[in-house]
């Protein structure tokens, strides 16, 4: 962890891929609260529509989103994620039948829309592979890990790989989080950083306004939960829930 706090994409990869080494499916096999409203919204599409999607999901970790999308919907999915260990976990649980891919890349690098990952499962190397548009982006519980740098990479994924019309689910800390606010110590510079075990930065209203301008916000609220754990209570949490739609 640098002194300021700041973790480029490459140092957020290097602290997960050690938390799933050391604790395996962190958040057991449920899916999370924004699976659960992304299902519900796709559903309404109705079956064969559903199927017809293609969806990104950045910061798959051992892929427990991405088989309830897959299992629900039937969709097709690319899963992208900077731990190794967690793809390691995902490519190993994932259902023989079920059309996901898992991509190791750096979510914090991200930024050329051509580049979504490693070459092993698409054969092509970066440079070569024009950019990929999906219908759906998907992003959990990533963008509060990202510093400002990465924060800015993954919007400009968001926006090179969203296909036009397609539809944006993004859960993110907010800075009235029971958990985290006021935890550890402030990143210099930074509003609503903070630096216990690892850097987070817990986001404002006006903050995600401002910065996903380039879609037209469908959903933009916040929302109180609980976090599951495989051992021990769970955690409380409040998170905003961005839906959003490209122009």
């Amino acid at each position: 962890m640098s002194d300021a706090g700041r973790r480029p994409g490459a140092e957020v990869a290097a602290y997960w891929d050690g938390k799933y080494r050391g604790g395996g499916a962190l958040w057991g096999d449920a899916p999370s609260e924004l699976a659960a409203i992304a299902v519900a919204r796709l559903g309404e599409l109705g079956p064969a529509a559903a199927a017809a999607l293609t969806l990104l999901d950045l910061g798959c970790g051992y892929g427990r989103d991405a088989v309830t999308l897959w299992d629900a919907l039937r969709l097709s999915v690319v899963g992208v994620d900077g731990a190794a260990r967690a793809i390691e976990m995902a490519r190993a649980a994932r259902p023989a039948q079920a059309t996901i891919e898992y991509r190791l890349a750096d979510l914090g690098d991200l930024g050329d829309p051509g580049d979504l990952g490693d070459a092993g499962e698409i054969g092509r190397p970066p440079a070569a592979r024009p950019p990929e548009r999906f219908d759906v982006v998907y992003c959990s519980n990533v963008y509060h890990l990202l510093d400002p740098a990465g924060r800015a990479a993954l919007r400009a994924t968001v926006s090179g790989h969203l296909a036009s019309g397609g539809l944006f689910f993004m859960s993110t800390l907010s800075h009235r989080d029971p958990r985290h606010a006021g935890r550890g110590r402030p990143a210099p510079g930074e509003p609503d950083s903070w630096v216990e075990q690892t850097y987070l930065h817990l986001c404002r209203r006006d903050e995600l306004e401002r910065d996903f301008g380039f879609l037209r916000l469908e959903r933009l609220d916040e929302i109180a939960y609980l976090e599951p754990r495989p051992e021990g209570a769970p955690h409380d949490h409040v998170s905003w829930i961005v839906v959003g739609r490209a122009r």
